[in-house]
């Protein structure tokens, strides 16, 4: 009896320190759970470019000695390098970003991901953008340092990405991010 004691109050023990470490709210499982599927749709839109760059499919211009990207998500997907739901949205939406299928939710857009050229990287990048009043928003300095964590060896992650025309530099919690993935071919036109 006294060893049934003793097991019961590790038990209970050992479950106050996991909902301590892992938060009574749940935020951290659930931004775990989200991270992984914003990660599934980021591979997507990679994979995408990542085919267009090989088949130079990417067209550029130089501005300043800068070179700047001209193709968009709605460019590429016209010529069918994502998959058909993706393509599909693109093109009905007629934008040059991609609102993440797997957290839409009534029709509101949480996340939108679009081409992203920075003048020091030689390739294009993903600039995710986690709404505001979103179901992600929340959770949006989570993600993103998890996201950037996960990726630090395969991609350069910019936390500085702009949201948008002449909006300052964003934080490295405030959910606009932009990776650049050191494993993307060359083949800018």
């Amino acid at each position: 009896m006294p060893q049934f004691i003793l097991i019961l109050l590790v038990v209970i023990a050992s479950s106050i320190y996991m909902f301590q470490s892992f938060s009574a709210t749940g935020n951290n499982i659930e931004a775990m759970a989200q991270k992984n599927n914003l990660l599934l749709e980021i591979n997507q839109i990679k994979l995408g470019l990542n085919l267009a760059l090989k088949n130079r499919e990417i067209e550029t211009k130089s501005i300043n000695n800068n070179i700047k990207i001209k193709s968009s998500l709605i460019d590429l997907a016209k010529l069918n390098y994502f998959d058909t739901e993706i393509n599909e949205q693109i093109i009905k939406n007629n934008s040059k970003k991609y609102n993440a299928i797997s957290f839409q939710k009534n029709g509101y857009e949480n996340v939108e991901m679009s081409i992203y050229d920075q003048s020091d990287q030689k390739v294009p990048g993903i600039k995710i953008e986690i709404k505001k009043d979103s179901q992600l928003y929340k959770n949006r300095g989570i993600l993103e340092s998890m996201i950037s964590k996960d990726l630090k060896n395969i991609a350069y992650i910019n936390n500085q990405a702009k949201l948008a025309f002449n909006q300052q530099a964003g934080l490295e919690t405030d959910g606009i991010f932009a990776i650049f993935f050191k494993d993307i071919g060359p083949g800018i036109r």
